[in-house]
């Protein structure tokens, strides 16, 4: 499972039943995750493009 998808099912299964309307808290800590989510794919960006001009 990928962080992406794990990161989507953590907050389904977190969320439940709350409120459709977000806190301001839970705003921050999801758009936290999006950024920890891209900082990881430029990451492996980073390396895949390393990796292909060694070849």
């Amino acid at each position: 499972m990928t962080l992406a998808t794990s990161w989507f099912v953590a907050g389904a299964l977190l969320g439940g039943q709350e409120e459709a309307a977000l806190t301001q808290r839970q705003q921050l800590i999801a758009l936290a995750g999006l950024l920890l989510l891209a900082a990881v794919t430029a990451v492996e960006a980073g390396l895949a493009v390393r990796r292909a001009r060694q070849d």
